[in-house]
């Protein structure tokens, strides 16, 4: 099938404008607080009309009659050069303000994970969203020192096996490997198979990395530091900070032996365009060889369009349960 898109500027559409002197059009979607960039190249020779800084660009990707949407892109760079003359337009679906990035003192007191992320977005005059399973996380305490509203929260989501995701007018916390919107909404299995795979490279987990996770919190009845541990044996990583609780305590070792085991296991597949998936996706590999076939999550996906038509590269990581 032929591949199929569109591109409105504001409320413009300016699809025919693009085909004609369409070079490459590439979508990157990645999980995190890195932001999902739009880069269009397009021809320049008849001296194309400059986008202005701030313009929304919306775009949709995939085949005739099947459209999907891609999400909104601010443009922030265009770039020319020549010979040939080439104009290149860079966009990002959620840049980060100047306020979120500024480093902050303060300590939170009592709160819930989704009581502290409402408040810090309402802030910067935005909505929060939140999974069901870390909205009522209890945080009797923990301090933001010299620390941006972006760093601290990227921090404590990562604590909690989840990731800070700026997407638009939202700040929104998303779970690592689960396979869930922000809403809870369970995205559909993706099939690959090895026939649709053009190439593909990955590393085999070292298991015996480390075993097991050791976190200390303060227990204030007894006055003492007390241990909890996640996983079991050796090797053993060790969390150097001290934690309010126990529950947050046992959390925090939970989600570092997840990233732990994680990191330790890569796939990076090449394939025709398959603009369903995105970051995020539950991904079912198959035909591959044994240690790959499986499942995997989609951490980083590229979709790229031609004039030869459109490729995808998707950035797996283990699949969590």
């Amino acid at each position: 099938m032929e591949c199929a898109y569109t591109v409105k500027a504001d409320n413009q559409d300016i699809t025919d404008v693009i085909q004609r002197r369409l070079i490459s059009l590439d979508i990157t979607d990645e999980n995190g607080i890195t932001s999902d960039s739009l880069k269009l190249t397009l021809h320049d020779s008849d001296n194309l009309q400059l986008p202005r800084k701030g313009v929304k660009l919306y775009v949709t990707v995939g085949y005739a009659g099947a459209l999907i949407p891609k999400g909104a892109f601010t443009v922030d760079k265009v770039t020319l050069s020549g010979p040939p003359p080439t104009m290149t337009i860079t966009a990002r679906g959620a840049n980060l303000s100047r306020e979120l990035r500024e480093p902050k003192n303060r300590s939170w007191h009592e709160v819930t994970f989704g009581e502290l992320l409402n408040r810090i977005a309402n802030e910067h005059n935005m909505q929060s969203k939140i999974p069901d399973n870390l909205e009522n996380i209890y945080i009797p305490h923990t301090d933001q020192t010299d620390e941006s509203d972006a760093h601290f929260l990227t921090r404590l989501a990562a604590e909690h096996n989840a990731v800070l995701k700026p997407n638009g007018s939202y700040l929104m916390l998303v779970n690592i490997g689960k396979n869930k919107s922000s809403s809870g909404r369970e995205l559909p299995m993706i099939i690959i198979r090895n026939t649709e795979v053009t190439s593909w490279r990955g590393e085999i987990p070292d298991r015996d990395r480390y075993a097991s996770v050791v976190a200390t919190y303060t227990d204030k009845v007894q006055g003492k530091e007390i241990t909890v541990t996640a996983g079991e044996g050796k090797p053993v990583w060790r969390i150097r900070r001290n934690f309010a609780d126990q529950d947050t305590a046992k959390a925090a070792a939970a989600s570092q032996l997840n990233r732990l085991n994680r990191r330790n296991a890569s796939l990076h597949v090449n394939m025709p365009g398959k603009p369903e998936v995105s970051a995020e996706s539950p991904l079912l590999i198959t035909g591959l060889r044994d240690g790959f076939n499986g499942k995997w999550s989609a951490k980083k996906v590229t979709h790229r369009l031609t004039s030869s038509g459109m490729t995808t590269a998707i950035e797996c990581e283990p699949k969590e349960g």
